[in-house]
């Protein structure tokens, strides 16, 4: 998922391909770099929410 380059961690989720220097967050918005690595910056949080009628 990541690979540290010169100071920043590099997503491999997507095709941009972010390369995140610390606490910086991709063009996603949901992935940022924490200590070297890429993580999901809404781990464990709801981030959509349906209701069937």
């Amino acid at each position: 998922m990541d690979g540290l380059t010169e100071g920043r961690a590099t997503c491999a989720i997507c095709p941009h391909g972010c390369r995140l220097a610390e606490g910086q967050t991709g063009l996603c918005h949901g992935r940022v770099a924490v200590g070297g690595e890429v993580v999901d910056a809404n781990y464990g949080r709801v981030t959509a929410l349906a209701t069937v009628c």
